[in-house]
């Protein structure tokens, strides 16, 4: 989650005193806390029902150590001082035993667990503050169970609710449908895209932004979105507009980026060399990790930018692969994938728009792109799980 644009981890004392002297006020994804949650069971609870409320929603951040306004006896829901918080009896806090409760407390009274939540205290005018960033869940509702009691929470822009039967139902559906929807968008794109371009190999990657979806602005945007994208080898291109967004493409090679108007993005690399003369042709396998690397942290430069939040699901696809071999190890020849003329590997959830998460977050994906060739795993990370090839070389 994101505030002015920026992570928690990158907000500083410019974005706080912004916070108070534009009395920005709480929203469906911003709520402000005088002080921290307690550490007794009505602390716990409450900071459950805060952080499952905020995941069952549109993900959100909990910010600590901000007095609010009030008028007419009532919180106006801006900001009227930054007091800063302190721990018992006036005590310095110890952040990190304070994340590892925070942590131990979210894991254990919510299900199904939430992944990626952050946490971030920082020094402002010599006041401590501290955040917790939640972000929206493709695994919800999530349910919280504390004393004996099971109850799902949802957030409005006035704050937390408990959720009714047919919220609950409603959100049930909705993570469904944005999968399914997803999905769906991905097989139309393939299909048009055979229409278009016939069966020419290459590498398909779509990132497609889940949820209810604004469209941005692209209106006179088509020549900044291109500049943020590399330019294709040696060739020239083009860059405009089309029924889905913003177009960039070359005309002497069907290689193309497309931006759609919800902030999605589909590239195409065409990835075949000459065939012999038994219709075989070889492709360098290690090429596809590469590029898809390469095209998705651009494409993160491009959600930043635009506003376009995470989640996203990325998909990864093979297209008129029949016929196509490569080489491992000391020339071995191996077929691709089997021979399969598609290879469509499995969506893979990203959380946020940040360019370092990718290399991690796709490991999966490559793995099973390299298994689907009878091959161990992607040899292209480190043993730590580095990525050790320069993808945004050239």
């Amino acid at each position: 989650m994101r505030l002015f644009g920026k992570r928690v981890s990158e907000l500083g004392s410019e974005d706080f005193v912004r916070i108070k002297e534009n009395k920005v006020a709480e929203s469906l994804v911003l709520e402000y806390k005088l002080e921290l949650h307690k550490p007794n069971n009505e602390g716990k609870k409450e900071l459950l029902a805060d952080v499952s409320a905020m995941a069952n929603t549109s993900g959100g951040i909990l910010l600590f150590g901000i007095k609010e306004a009030t008028e007419d006896g009532h919180n106006a829901g801006y900001p009227e001082e930054i007091v800063g918080i302190m721990g018992r009896d006036g005590a310095a806090i110890n952040f990190e035993q304070l994340k590892q409760w925070l942590d131990s407390t979210i894991r254990d009274g919510i299900d199904p667990r939430i992944q990626g939540i952050e946490y971030q205290d920082y020094e402002h005018d010599g006041k401590h503050l501290f955040a917790i960033a939640v972000p929206r869940s493709l695994q919800a509702p999530h349910i919280v169970k504390f004393e004996g009691a099971s109850r799902f929470y949802g957030r409005g822009n006035t704050g937390k609710f408990q959720m009714d039967v047919r919220q609950i139902r409603d959100a049930f559906n909705r993570t469904n449908d944005w999968r399914e929807n997803a999905e769906k968008f991905r097989t139309e794109r393939i299909r048009l895209h055979f229409e278009k371009f016939g069966g020419i190999p290459g590498l398909l990657l779509h990132v497609v932004p889940l949820g209810d979806r604004e469209a941005i602005e692209l209106k006179g945007k088509a020549s900044q979105i291109a500049s943020i994208f590399p330019s294709f080898g040696h060739y020239g291109h083009s860059a405009g507009y089309n029924l889905d967004g913003v177009i960039k493409w070359t005309s002497v090679s069907p290689e193309n980026i497309q931006i759609f108007r919800d902030g999605g993005m589909e590239y195409f690399h065409p990835i075949m060399d000459e065939r012999n003369e038994k219709g075989e042709f070889q492709i360098f396998l290690a090429e596809i990790p590469i590029f898809t690397l390469k095209y998705l942290h651009h494409y993160m430069l491009i959600a930043q930018q635009f506003g376009v939040t995470p989640p996203y699901a990325v998909f990864l696809s093979a297209v008129g692969m029949k016929g196509a071999y490569f080489k491992a190890g000391f020339g071995d020849r191996k077929t691709f994938a089997e021979g399969r003329n598609e290879l469509l590997l499995p969506g893979t959830l990203i959380d946020d728009s940040d360019t370092t998460i990718i290399q991690e977050a796709m490991h999966g994906t490559f793995d099973i792109l390299y298994q689907a060739c009878r091959l161990a795993g992607c040899d292209l990370y480190s043993a730590e799980g580095a990525f050790t090839e320069d993808y945004l070389e050239g």
